[in-house]
């Protein structure tokens, strides 16, 4: 599934996730593969354990982020597609 701004993201439940230097690194035990995330990409995931639409996430990273809107929402939904790619998150329409 192709994750767009209106989609509802969250985490999945299959990677196993720790903090390490403030970034987060992940394991999935489906595929056997390792992650990790800079400091963005650990607020996105910190983000999504609860269920939060693209838009709405986009907002949050806005007010915390020195960057324009158009560069974080097209930043963010190519991480997302890539974690969607993982199965690393669930995404609704």
């Amino acid at each position: 599934m192709i994750v767009e701004l209106s989609s509802i993201i969250s985490q999945g439940t299959d990677p196993i996730c720790t903090e390490v230097d403030g970034e987060t690194v992940m394991m999935s035990i489906e595929k056997g593969n390792y992650y990790g995330m800079n400091g963005v990409g650990s607020r996105i995931w910190q983000l999504i354990a609860e269920p939060m639409s693209v838009s709405v996430l986009c907002g949050i990273l806005l007010d915390e982020f020195c960057i324009d809107k158009k560069t974080c929402e097209v930043d963010a939904l190519i991480f997302l597609n890539k974690l969607e790619e993982q199965n690393l998150i669930q995404v609704r329409s």
